[in-house]
């Protein structure tokens, strides 16, 4: 007879860590969602354009998530051109990135 006594705590310890680790995944997705309902955050490509937003922004700016995703920032702005063109050129050259708070 062989001994599996070995094998059977292998397998139970797995079997823990599994459980634990949904866990985690669904916690983190709580996490996600509160952050992504609370949230100001929009996510753009090196062109300007609106690849990613949370529901915040969403609901902030009266506008729908289609409406808002693959258009350039800028075009939802009420600043003038050339308030726009710069304050586009300082996020694309900062080298730490950009963030800023309402």
């Amino acid at each position: 007879m062989q001994d599996i006594t070995q094998r059977k705590e292998y397998q139970t310890k797995l079997e823990n860590a599994l459980a634990k680790n949904s866990e985690q995944q669904k916690q983190l997705a709580q996490d996600n969602k509160i952050i992504n309902q609370f949230a100001l955050f929009v996510k753009l490509d090196k062109k300007g354009i609106i690849t990613d937003l949370s529901q915040a922004i969403v609901n902030l700016s009266g506008y729908s998530r289609d409406e808002l995703i693959n258009r350039h920032w800028s075009s939802f702005c009420k600043e003038s051109p050339q308030t726009i063109k710069a304050l586009h050129h300082d996020i694309l050259t900062l080298r730490e990135g950009w963030s800023t708070s309402i």
